[in-house]
């Protein structure tokens, strides 16, 4: 005779190991259910965390060379050699203001406007307070070099 092919019902098997089975079952799919919810807790973690970091510490803080570069084309205008500041030193303004969104930032920018009029010689004060407005970029600090940075 031969032999018959076992039938997968549960009938033919005993109700501890269904019970032992399932729960086997189970258990795997609660272990992957908690490390996809520790997966996803860690990616929040970690994103909050560097969302901190550029809050806290952007990382592309103003330096005075990013000044200079951005108004270095106004010098003319700023002694009053040119009736109007050129397109080129209204895009460095426009550029100035952009870059300057933080308080930090602001402060930064501020300080290193300072620092250039005072390395400048004979640089005009009405050109100087009036840049901003004659390329229709106001900033968020005077451009002055007895202006509080601070502030």
């Amino acid at each position: 005779m031969r032999a018959q092919p076992a039938i997968n019902t549960l009938e033919h098997v005993k109700p501890d190991s269904v019970s032992k089975h399932s729960e086997f079952k189970l258990n795997k799919c609660e272990q992957h259910q908690t490390i996809t919810m520790k997966a996803a807790v860690a990616v929040s973690i970690l994103f909050a965390l560097a969302i901190g970091c550029l809050m806290a510490n952007p990382g592309n803080a103003i330096s005075c060379g990013d000044v200079d570069v951005s108004l270095g084309s106004c010098i003319p205008y700023l002694k009053g050699q040119q009736p109007e500041p050129a397109d080129q030193c209204c895009s460095g303004v426009r550029r100035l203001k952009d870059m300057a969104v933080t308080t930090a930032d602001k402060q930064s920018a501020c300080e290193c406007v300072k620092a250039a009029a005072a390395r400048l010689q004979n640089l005009k004060d009405e050109c100087v307070c009036a840049l901003p407005g004659q390329c229709g970029a106001p900033l968020p600090f005077p451009l002055s070099r007895s202006f509080d940075c601070s502030k």
